[in-house]
Formats: C-alpha cells, sequence, structure tokens
C-alpha cells in the first residue's frame, strides 16, 4: 500500500459512498485498474467505512441528536408536534430497515459470481437508469411529519437491497425509492443518507470481525490508514452537500451520465482484456 493508493481509495470511498454512484463497483473496478488483488487490504476497507462514516455523522447531526433523543424519550408523554416527528421518523427508518436482514444472506448466497468487475459495469447501467428517472418522477410532499407511512420506507428498505450487487448505487436507489413514493426531494435525499448510517455501520463491523480473522491490519502503515480516513471523511462531507444540492433542483441526471459512461467503459475494459 502505497500513499497514492491509500490517498486515491479515500477519494474514492468518499465520493462513492454518498455521490449516488455505488462505492463498491467503484472500488472493484479502480483496484481492478491498480491490478490490486479483488478482496485487498481488509483492515484499510474497514478504515474507510469509519472515515465515511464519521463524514455522514457531522454532516446530519441534528438528526442523529434528535434520533437518539427520540430512542430515550419514547416511553415517555410528550405529544409536542417535535417529539411526534421526531419518533415518525425513527419508525421510518426502523422498517426501512427490516429488509436488510435478508442483505449477509443474499451475499452468502450469491459469493463470488456478484464481485468481478462485470458487475460492477452492469450495474453502473442500471444506476443510470435508476438516476434518469428519478429526476423525472413527479415532485412528492411526504415527510416525516406529514403523509410518509411505514410501508413507503419499507418499499424503501426492500428498494435498498438492490445495492447488494456491486455497481449498484445505494443511495441513488433508496432516493429513487423515495420519491417513487411520494416523498418530497428534500426529504427522499435526507432519509436515503441517514439511512446509510446503520448500513455502514453494519458494513463497518462486518468488515472489522473479517479483518481480525484475517490479520490484515499492519502497524507500519498507520500514516496510510489515517491518510485514507481523513481522505474518505472530507471528501464524502463535501459529496453530501453537492448531493444535497443537485437533488433538490433535479440534477441527478448528471451522475446517471456519468454512471452509463463508466458502466460501458467498464464493460469495453473486460471485453478486451479477456473477462469477459
Amino acid at each position: 500500500m502505497t500513499w497514492r493508493k491509500a490517498l486515491f481509495l479515500g477519494l474514492i470511498q468518499g465520493l462513492t459512498e454518498f455521490l449516488p454512484v455505488s462505492s463498491s463497483g467503484h472500488l472493484a473496478i479502480f483496484r481492478m485498474l491498480l491490478g490490486e488483488e479483488a478482496e485487498g487490504d481488509l483492515f484499510f476497507g474497514v478504515i474507510l467505512h469509519l472515515g465515511t462514516l464519521f463524514a455522514v455523522l457531522i454532516s446530519f447531526r441534528e438528526d442523529v441528536f434528535g434520533l437518539f433523543r427520540t430512542c430515550i424519550s419514547l416511553f415517555r408523554r410528550q405529544r409536542g408536534a417535535a417529539e411526534a416527528e421526531g419518533k415518525r421518523l425513527f419508525f421510518l427508518l426502523l422498517t426501512a430497515l427490516l429488509p436488510m436482514a435478508f442483505a449477509i444472506p443474499l451475499e452468502k448466497l450469491a459469493g463470488d459470481r456478484l464481485s468481478s468487475p462485470v458487475t460492477s459495469g452492469a450495474g453502473l447501467l442500471l444506476t443510470s437508469l435508476i438516476l434518469c428517472a428519478a429526476d423525472r418522477i413527479r415532485e412528492g410532499e411526504k415527510s416525516a411529519g406529514h403523509g410518509a407511512r411505514l410501508r413507503d420506507a419499507l418499499f424503501v428498505g426492500a428498494a435498498e437491497l438492490l445495492a447488494v450487487t456491486p455497481g449498484v448505487s445505494r443511495s441513488g436507489t433508496t432516493m429513487a425509492a423515495g420519491m417513487m413514493r411520494g416523498f418530497s426531494r428534500d426529504f427522499a435525499i435526507r432519509f436515503s443518507f441517514l439511512l446509510s448510517i446503520p448500513t455502514i455501520l453494519a458494513a463497518f463491523l462486518w468488515e472489522t470481525v473479517k479483518s481480525l480473522g484475517s490479520g490484515s491490519f499492519q502497524p507500519d502503515l498507520w500514516g496510510k490508514y489515517a491518510a485514507g480516513f481523513l481522505t474518505a471523511a472530507a471528501v464524502g462531507f463535501f459529496a453530501i452537500r453537492a448531493v444535497r444540492f443537485l437533488g433538490r433542483r433535479k440534477k441527478l441526471t448528471i451522475f446517471s451520465v456519468y454512471c452509463a459512461g463508466m458502466g460501458l467503459f467498464t464493460l469495453a475494459w473486460c471485453f478486451f482484456s479477456g473477462r469477459i
């Protein structure tokens, strides 16, 4: 692991974790281009996820503290509008997480068949179609305090399972699913990012367990680990701001065009390099 690769992979993780372009697909593609093993440094993957988790917690700190207070006050008799909306958001997020119980079984069932750059390229093309459709969905009005129901959240959570496939963007899929259920664009984007917190945390814990078992931690690389963490966190913070800005203005087509181009490039590379 060189300094250049540490910074580069931190940049890619920070951008693609939150931009609707699929972090797993891009990491698989760039590791292929860099000539690294598909599994890579497991502990470094843990560090990158920790950086992006830090970015989303800072970006949505008010919502995170609000949800934490909601957890504490669930059994208290608080009838204010703010408390009611906070509890509603809490249960919407909790409902959306239920389908993720099938994520690990699906990954195990698929095995290594989903980890190839070819799959990532095809997944990026699907993401392109999803984002293109999202910008054409009629603006809804639902939010946690107005109209959003548990079945809407369940639909968003079920759509998130598509992101088990590398190349399919988790954030793009959940934002589009929320818009399909009538969420306002602002709430669909906010809900998607809040939903990413337990998802990233789960990925962080899962990769931590795998890295401890593999013994991939290398104490002499602590400086590169720190560089990857800081890069992923800083880039992730600005990526979140960019998505919120562009998503509210129906500019997700920008990412759609990128995903289409990257997907076609990846499939062409795999074809001419004999991977297909």
